[in-house]
C-alpha cells in the first residue's frame, strides 16, 4: 500500500460510501453558525408532484383498449401511406401486409405490444428508406404470431 507525503495529506480526500447512522454522527461536522434541521417535512397545505407512472404495463388496461386500438390503427395507416410511394413497383406486398392486418386478432390489434413494434416499424423505416420491404416483412411477421 502507497502512503502519501505528510505534505500531501491535507489535500487527499476520502470518499466513503458507507451509510450507517453510526458513521455520521462520529464524523466531524463542520462549524457553522447556520442551524440545519435533520429532518425536513413539507408542509401541510403542499402536495408532491407525482414524477413517474405508477401504472404497471403489465396491469389490465381494459379502459384503455378502444385508445390502443385508434392509435394502432392510425400508426398502421400511416406505415402504409409512407411505404406507399416506396413500394410501386410491387404494390402487392402492401396488399398482403393489409390482408394480413384485417385477420390479425383483433385483441392483438388493440395491445400495447403491437403498438411498439409497429411504432418501431414505422420509425425504422422513415429513417432508412432503402430498407422499406424490410420493415414491411418484419411487420408482416408481428402479424402472423
Amino acid at each position: 500500500m502507497a502512503v502519501a507525503p505528510a505534505s500531501m495529506a491535507d489535500k487527499i480526500i476520502v470518499l466513503d460510501d458507507d451509510d450507517d447512522e453510526n458513521d455520521v454522527e462520529q464524523r466531524p461536522q463542520p462549524s457553522s453558525s447556520v442551524h440545519r434541521p435533520k429532518n425536513v417535512s413539507l408542509p401541510k397545505n403542499q402536495h408532491l408532484v407525482q414524477t413517474h407512472n405508477t401504472q404497471s404495463p403489465f396491469s389490465s388496461a381494459k379502459k384503455n383498449t378502444k385508445a390502443l386500438q385508434v392509435e394502432n390503427q392510425k400508426l398502421f395507416d400511416e406505415f402504409v401511406q409512407h411505404c406507399t410511394p416506396l413500394t410501386t413497383e410491387c404494390p402487392e406486398v402492401l396488399t398482403f401486409l393489409q390482408t394480413k392486418h384485417s385477420k390479425a386478432c383483433p385483441d392483438y390489434l388493440c395491445s400495447v405490444e403491437f403498438r411498439n413494434a409497429l411504432g418501431q416499424c414505422l420509425t425504422q423505416a422513415q429513417s432508412n428508406v432503402t430498407k422499406t420491404f424490410v420493415y414491411i416483412s418484419e411487420l408482416c411477421t408481428v402479424l402472423r404470431q
